[in-house]
């Protein structure tokens, strides 16, 4: 999966070895999209699962994930 530029994005987070996050800061969350190319969609229709990783360390944040 990559991050996507999208409508309503009004930021870009960057941090080393990583593909900029175009982002919707709203004042209560952070806001990206992500786009699957065919072997992500082949991988979910053939049992395989979407999964988030948020850095954090002592606890993790609230965090959605949906289809839009």
């Amino acid at each position: 999966m990559k991050p996507i530029p999208f409508a309503g994005a009004n930021a870009v987070l960057v941090a080393p070895d990583c593909d900029d996050l175009p982002v919707m800061r709203t004042g209560v969350e952070i806001v990206s999209t992500w786009a699957m190319d065919q072997a992500d969609v082949a991988r979910l229709l053939n049992g395989g699962h979407v999964r988030l990783s948020v850095m954090a360390t002592e606890t993790s944040p609230p965090v959605r994930v949906w289809v839009e």
